[in-house]
């Protein structure tokens, strides 16, 4: 793999809290931070990014298949600008942070059957990350390490505790990731990336379940097109699995939170310079909920980074 497309991925392990009754992303999606093989350390150096991430819920699911039950929300539209900066202090050591802004529109029906609107913005929950690559020369296996801190508005009047735009809990972040070539002049090779995130202080008597979010995919560098240094598709799937809230803040909303989802996300990096720009779209394969919950349908990321 050549050293151009190696720059982006390590980041991406700090998965979000997706939680409450209608999947409402506290803070973003956990299914949003696996999957970019664009944030991958190689060498000393670092990378500063924008994502930005786009999620409608306006589906009523329950179990496996499209659901009837009552939800009294409509619809979620969420949208998520994120600043990261990712710096490897040498081959071993580096550091990452990422701080979200989230905002948020929620269309409810009221007990009356009136519908009520409302639309928040404010800053998410900010993660901070370890990051060490020593384990091979090449640096092509690494682990995360990190915290999710509880920075995101968690009390804002106009939106329930599940759609709030911060999860309100301080979580420790596991991850690792792992790539290679198919051969050692292939222009084709292969990613693998996981995260594990769980609460361990909560707030307010409400605690968001654990999130294991996975990736796995392959990519081939066509190479130089027109003004791009560097055109490569990727093609993954990607996984989200999210344990039930707890607590007393909200206990009804909890049997309709936790969930299992699959996404086929085809993707393309495009190098120009210094600067990197990454898109995918992520179409559902699987998804099973409990309870009754809103999901959506396709999920979109976009990141711009730029090496220095």
């Amino acid at each position: 793999m050549k050293k151009s497309y190696k720059k982006l991925l390590a980041i991406s392990f700090a998965a979000s809290i997706i939680s409450g009754e209608s999947l409402a992303c506290a803070s973003g999606c956990g299914v949003f931070n696996v999957g970019t093989s664009s944030l991958m350390p190689s060498g000393q150096g670092g990378i500063a990014f924008l994502q930005y991430d786009y999620i409608n819920q306006g589906q009523n699911w329950s179990k496996t298949k499209d659901s009837n039950g009552h939800n009294h929300d409509e619809r979620i539209n969420t949208q998520t600008v994120t600043a990261g900066m990712q710096y490897m202090f040498n081959r071993d050591w580096g550091a990452a942070i990422r701080v979200p802004y989230v905002t948020r529109y929620v269309k409810t029906m009221n007990h009356d059957d009136s519908i009520s609107t409302t639309r928040h913005s404010d800053i998410g929950d900010v993660r901070i990350n370890g990051i060490y690559s020593g384990f091979f020369d090449d640096m092509s296996t690494g682990i995360t390490f990190g915290l999710k801190l509880p920075t995101g508005q968690t009390k804002a009047q106009s939106l329930n505790r599940n759609t709030q735009i911060g999860s309100g809990s301080t979580d420790t972040i596991l991850g690792f990731y792992h790539r290679g070539n198919f051969g050692a002049e292939s222009k084709m090779g292969y990613f693998l990336q996981s995260s594990w995130e769980r609460p361990f202080i909560r707030s307010n008597g409400y605690t968001p379940g654990y999130e294991v979010s996975s990736a796995i995919g392959t990519y081939y560098n066509v190479g130089e097109v027109a003004f791009a240094k560097k055109v490569t598709p990727i093609v993954q799937f990607t996984n989200t699995k999210k344990g039930q809230d707890t607590g007393w803040a909200d206990p009804s909303h909890n049997p309709n939170s936790g969930y299992n989802f699959v996404y086929f996300a085809p993707g393309v990096e495009i190098t120009i310079n210094d600067f990197k720009l990454y898109a995918d779209v992520e179409f559902p394969v699987y998804r099973n909920v409990n309870g009754n919950q809103l999901v959506p349908q396709n999920l979109y990321k976009v990141i711009l980074g730029y090496n220095f």
